[in-house]
């Protein structure tokens, strides 16, 4: 998670002045999400977020998860 993070938090860096806000776009796996929304807030912005499900079976992120899992 952390080195997600780390990443996440320098795409802010230079993109922050230049947004009104900040969208998560098609997210697999909640963990990922996490990274990128905790870095998106700490810039004040807005964030948006948009998760990519399994085209097989029940609802699921493509990591497995479920929607709940995510949502938390």
């Amino acid at each position: 998670f952390e080195e997600t993070l780390d990443i996440y938090r320098r795409i802010v860096a230079e993109q922050a002045d230049g947004v009104d806000l900040f969208l998560c776009e098609t997210m697999a796996s909640a963990e990922e999400a996490r990274a990128a929304v905790t870095a998106a807030s700490e810039s004040g912005k807005p964030v948006w977020v948009s998760w990519t499900l399994s085209d097989h079976g029940a609802p699921r992120l493509r990591s497995g998860e479920t929607i709940a899992a995510a949502s938390v």
